[in-house]
């Protein structure tokens, strides 16, 4: 795999591909390309330190220390907390997603409901009915 840099970084390995930078380490324009502006000082670490690299490399190959420290991390309040979080968000999400093409109909058909009922409070029969009704439901809270 070649990177748009022309560096084949497929079966190197990255302290392979570090050592193979070496050349490279005084072209600031060249690693400010290859690892970004605000990454040149870390990109000069690593590469000058390459071989440090390759003995913390050695040194966790075949062991299962990664997946103890997230075992351990995983195990808590808060991560499971974050976790539910998370899940509960997707739902949100889900539904959202789902109900986003009825959206607009059922916001239009509720401002109608609401304009018609507002002229139909308008109209004598109704305002009549409506008087109607609130003394009835007043007179009968009041007198069970």
């Amino acid at each position: 795999m070649k990177t748009t840099l022309g560096m084949d970084v497929s079966g190197s390995g990255f302290v392979k591909g570090l050592q193979g930078l070496q050349p490279q380490i005084k072209n600031i324009a060249f690693l400010a390309k290859a690892f970004g502006k605000e990454n040149v000082n870390a990109a000069i670490g690593l590469i000058e330190n390459a071989s440090v690299v390759e003995e913390m490399t050695a040194k966790v190959t075949g062991t299962n220390v990664a997946i103890t420290q997230a075992a351990v991390r995983t195990n808590t309040y808060t991560h499971k907390t974050k976790v539910l979080g998370a899940q509960f968000d997707d739902l949100k999400i889900s539904i959202f997603n789902a109900t986003q093409g009825i959206m607009p109909w059922v916001a239009g058909i509720g401002s109608g409901l609401m304009v018609s009922g507002q002229a139909a409070m308008g109209s004598p029969p109704c305002r009549e009915y409506w008087g109607r009704l609130t003394s009835y439901t007043y007179t009968s809270t009041q007198n069970p």
